[in-house]
């Protein structure tokens, strides 16, 4: 089970992960596995949304 992190250290993780910081560094920093910490950033870079094609219009579809 994964342990339940507050806002703001997922905050501070994605803060420190564009500043450079290693996973296991923010990790250890943060008394947290590091598997966790690479889900947060994962999570974070994915898309939340597929962008749609440059060429798409948006056209009703009735």
């Amino acid at each position: 089970m994964k342990p339940a992190i507050s806002a703001h250290k997922r905050d501070m993780i994605l803060k420190w992960h564009e500043n450079g910081y290693s996973t296991a560094e923010t990790a250890n920093l943060l008394n947290l596995p590091e598997q966790v910490v690479k889900d947060v950033i994962k999570q974070a870079t994915q898309p939340t949304q597929p962008t749609p094609p440059a060429d798409a219009q948006d056209i009703p579809l009735f």
